[in-house]
This record gives structure tokens, sequence and C-alpha cells, in this order.
């Protein structure tokens, strides 16, 4: 996930009510991390917040299309987003643990770094198992597996 300051937001500069931001994603995004297993991306941000007195409401939807490695023949598989997703971020002193619906903050932070949390939102909506549909593999790959599929039975034998 690339680090930026474009994904921060200085809240505590905000005054209370809704703040709207825009952040498109492209495939940079996730070239520090070539664990992601994402090769190409076009994806729109629009995060909605809303902030009172210790509290801030975020409001994520995220929609695009990302490209991955399909698990079966490894060719480039397209998969679409469509995430709306909602956050509550609280100001604590007493350490608690942020899941997935809270994150906490204290009151010394004065700053959010948005890039993790779209990350982390992106990577999770995408599927187990990254397969194209039924015929749609590549059929050179697919003659392969069967090959290998036949070898290992016959040494079974």
């Amino acid at each position: 996930m690339k680090a930026s300051r474009e994904y921060r937001i200085a809240f505590r500069g905000l005054s209370d009510g809704s703040h709207d931001f825009h952040w498109e994603v492209g495939k940079s995004f996730f070239e520090s991390d070539p664990d992601s297993g994402i090769r190409d991306a076009s994806i729109s941000v629009d995060m909605t917040l809303t902030k009172s007195n210790r509290l801030f409401e975020l409001n994520f939807v995220i929609k695009g299309r990302l490209t991955v490695g399909c698990d079966r023949c490894l060719d480039d598989l397209e998969l679409g987003l469509d995430i709306n997703h909602p956050l509550i971020v609280r100001e604590s002193e007493r350490g608690e643990e942020s899941n997935d619906d809270i994150l906490f903050i204290t009151s010394s932070d004065y700053e959010l770094d948005m890039a993790q949390i779209v990350y982390e939102l992106i990577l999770l909506s995408m599927p187990m198992r990254k397969v194209h549909d039924d015929g749609q593999c590549n059929e050179e790959m697919m003659e392969r597996f069967k090959d290998i599929i036949v070898d290992e039975a016959e040494e079974d034998l």
C-alpha cells in the first residue's frame, strides 16, 4: 500500500458537521505490497466524515475494478468492487482495541491515515478463491493441469 499525505486527514482542524473526501486509487497504491496480488486497479473512493464532539462517523463508498491473477490458470482476472462500509472513530484514553466497526484514537492524535483503512477494505472485499467462470480459464494451462493429474494418477497405480 502506498503511503502518502494524500490519504491523511487532519481532523483537529475540521469543523463539526459533514466533510466529503475523494481519492482515485490505481495500480501504484498496491505496488509497495506485492503480496496483495493486485496487478492493476481503477478504483474510486468516496468518504464522508461526519464530525461531532469526540466522535467521527466515516462512511466509505468504494467502486471500481481490480485485476488479480486467477488461482486456477494464473491469467488476469478482473473483479468488480462495490463496497459500502461505515466506521466509527472514537476518542478514548483507555487503550481500547479497535475492531471492524470502531477505531479508537487518543486525544493527542490529530490526523487519520485513510490509506491503510482503504487498503484493508479493498483486500477484505476480494473473494477467497479468485477464479474465472467455468470455461473461461486459459485452455493451454488447463491442458497442462490435466496432463499432471493423469501422470500423478498413473504413478499411484
